[in-house]
């Protein structure tokens, strides 16, 4: 039996994902596009990671070691080529598969990657929840942690990681009722989100930016106690309205929950349309604010239309078999939610 709420809430969070994307392109032009994006980039990655760390093992046996090869690291390897192949094309440069510098929407796959890899190890700490945030806070004193090897992010988000992994230690299951007090709560704190984005878009969009994860706290002009001070900020943020949606979210059976069932399609599909978008010179058309609303409904429809069963199948044909990439949210326990396969019906 599947986990409704699980899906609806990894479906959510995969539009949201698709959407940012498509509207990304227009952050210099569009004010509506940029307090929409900065309200997402607020929590949606965060949540996913703690999604990630809440499925996965405690433990490496061999069969879960050769599942984080062939479940993660040949699909990312596989993806890579696929990225950058298209990157050059469509730029007219020379190719490189860059493969120790994901491309990209990959850097979340490769980061599973290793999430996967050392998580049974960090476990083993004494305290390994308060070490990896240490290790969020300061990774990006570094200038030389960015892109390569995703080294970044994945400390900056490793945090999420270890609270999904330690709630799923502690036996937390979604078999809760809300009163409604609580879901207005919820509500008003989502809202509140959405007004920091408009206020902060306003006042100072590029403090938004240490969302990211990527760059070092030089690089995005901030001091060393400014950035880890904009670092607890963020945490505590993505923690509250990853908290409040988690309230929100539905469990009976939405077109959310369709999506979120098949989520890891779109996640590595959209990144190739966003490029060719890109580079058609279609985001040259948009000129006001009420086309930023059509773009975010296409958007919406195109995550829904990369999780059919066609899209689906000629994924499978073109990584080479299916069954061979596993959902956006890997390695779920069978004692706890059904496995989420990727392979059709």
């Amino acid at each position: 039996m599947r986990n409704i709420y699980i899906d609806n809430l990894k479906g959510l969070l995969i539009t949201l994902v698709v959407i940012g994307h498509f509207i990304e392109p227009l952050l210099a032009k569009s004010t509506v596009a940029k307090q929409l994006y900065w309200f997402v980039y607020l929590f949606h990655m965060p949540l996913f990671v703690a999604i990630s760390g809440y499925c996965s093992q405690a433990f490496l046996i061999k069969e879960e070691k050769e599942k984080i090869i062939t479940h993660l690291l040949l699909p990312y390897i596989i993806l890579q080529i696929i990225y950058t192949s298209l990157e050059a094309m469509l730029s007219g440069g020379e190719w490189n598969p860059a493969l120790l510098t994901p491309n990209y929407t990959l850097w979340y796959l490769f980061s599973l990657f290793i999430w996967r890899l050392i998580f049974p190890y960090w476990m083993m700490l004494r305290w390994p929840l308060i070490t990896a945030i240490v290790a969020g806070l300061l990774i990006n004193l570094d200038n030389n942690a960015d892109g390569f090897l995703s080294i970044s992010r994945i400390f900056v988000f490793l945090p999420f990681f270890i609270v999904g992994a330690l709630a799923h230690q502690k036996k937390f299951n979604f078999n809760f009722k809300f009163t409604y007090r609580s879901r207005l709560l919820a509500i008003i704190v989502i809202l509140s989100a959405i007004a920091l984005s408009i206020y902060g878009v306003y006042y100072n969009a590029y403090i938004f930016n240490i969302a990211y994860g990527r760059y070092s706290f030089q690089s995005l002009g901030f001091t060393w106690y400014e950035g880890i001070a904009l670092r607890i900020i963020h945490y505590a943020l993505a923690t509250i309205i990853s908290l409040a949606l988690l309230i929100v979210i539905p469990k009976h059976k939405t077109v959310f929950a369709w999506i979120g069932r098949y989520s890891l399609y779109p996640y590595v599909l959209h990144g190739l349309i966003v490029q060719i978008a890109i580079a058609s010179g279609v985001y040259t058309l948009w000129s006001q604010e009420f086309q930023v609303g059509v773009l975010i409904l296409g958007a919406a429809g195109l995550t829904a239309a990369l999780s059919t069963v066609y899209m689906r199948q000629a994924t499978d044909f073109v990584l080479s078999g299916a069954g061979l990439l596993p959902n956006l949210v890997v390695h779920q326990r069978k004692d706890t939610i059904t496995h989420h396969r990727t392979n059709t019906d």
